[in-house]
């Protein structure tokens, strides 16, 4: 497969929109409660040092990605077995992720569209993104950026005559368990996807480029997110953001000057422009997992037929938005961990060793 290059500027875009995506809708690391904001800094903090995997995962084998590196360090054989581990990750996040965002337009917009149609409109959406390739999606990325993190900036803004410090108060009332949980939560969902860009990002201007990309993408991420969770926490309270399933929409409906809740359309969009990047990622990822996996020579020969199975899955797999609900709370959080946090850790302290052994 030929390995396209990616600048500096659309890796930082793309990992930024990628992360925020759904964040900027829901509400993530709930269980800190009113200590949201230390669960927040602890869980970017603890999640640069992934950052640090992948910078040195690039760095000690360039212009190769995960699934290359896994061959490499563990061989053909045990090197499928842990590939097909991280294309069922990948794909059962596929249709989570799409089944979320139909969820999404059809209960703000479309709820008297067929919700079939919604999936089938945005899987043809996402498969002529995909077949478009990383490159094309990084620049999209690239040039979206500064109107999505604008638009987060104004709404906080916006939202400031409606906070309650209070809201933040007492500060660890609970001690530090409820703390611990939402670290766990926030690092799983979403801090610790940023697994999937090793599987994506092939090739760099130059050596510097992961450290420049991953530090500096993470860390814009990281600070969104946390600005995200702090507003929501301060406008609707604990209450409303665990009672809501939209969290940040449920923050922009309380803005009272009549002209300005105009800006409650502003979170969907942001919603809608992002949540296509990370579904598109995830559908790159294991179209390139599958294309490795069987030796193919290009990912885009697989797309449709991953497209067709994942929007089955997207439609099938949930009563309702209340069951999809429960199944991220119940299940990904630590369906997700063996594969975000456990694997790239196994995974780079075997390269050390390979890259060690080599010079």
């Amino acid at each position: 497969m030929n390995k396209e290059t990616i600048s500096d500027n659309q890796g930082i875009a793309l990992i930024v929109l990628y992360l925020v995506s759904s964040s900027s809708i829901y509400a993530t690391g709930l269980d800190a409660k009113q200590d949201i904001w230390i669960a927040t800094i602890l869980a970017i903090l603890i999640g640069f040092i992934t950052v640090f995997i992948y910078i040195r995962l690039h760095y000690c084998f360039p212009d190769n990605d995960l699934f290359d590196i896994i061959e490499i360090c563990f061989g053909k054989v045990i090197g499928k077995v842990l590939i097909f581990l991280f294309i069922y990750y990948t794909f059962v996040n596929s249709f989570d992720l799409l089944r979320g965002f139909c969820n999404l337009i059809f209960t703000i917009s479309l709820s008297n569209t067929p919700f079939i149609l919604v999936v089938i409109v945005t899987s043809l959406i996402c498969i002529y993104v995909v077949l478009k390739g990383i490159i094309v999606l990084s620049s999209w990325a690239n040039f979206f950026f500064p109107l999505i993190v604008g638009l987060i900036a104004v709404i906080t803004v916006l939202s400031t005559p409606n906070m309650d410090l209070d809201n933040l108060l007492p500060v660890l009332s609970d001690g530090f368990t409820p703390v611990f949980k939402g670290i766990y939560v926030l690092i799983s969902y979403p801090l610790g996807q940023l697994i999937l860009f090793p599987m994506v990002f092939p090739k760099f201007e130059n050596k510097e480029s992961p450290l420049i990309i991953y530090s500096i993408g993470f860390f814009i991420a990281g600070a969104l997110i946390f600005l995200i969770n702090v507003t929501n926490i301060l406008v609707i309270g604990v209450v409303g953001a665990k009672s809501a399933y939209y969290a940040t929409y449920s923050s922009v409906l309380r803005l009272t000057v009549p002209i300005l809740r105009s800006f409650q359309i502003i979170p969907p969009a942001i919603f809608v422009l992002a949540y296509f990047i990370k579904i598109s990622v995830y559908w790159i990822a294991t179209c390139n997992g599958i294309c490795k996996l069987l030796d193919f020579n290009n990912y885009k020969y697989v797309v449709v037929i991953v497209a067709f199975l994942v929007s089955i899955l997207a439609y099938t797999s949930y009563y309702s938005i209340l069951d999809y609900v429960e199944w991220e709370d119940a299940v990904w959080t630590h369906f997700s961990m063996p594969f975000q946090i456990i694997l790239p850790f196994l995974i780079w302290i075997v390269a050390e060793i390979k890259y060690k052994r080599t010079k």
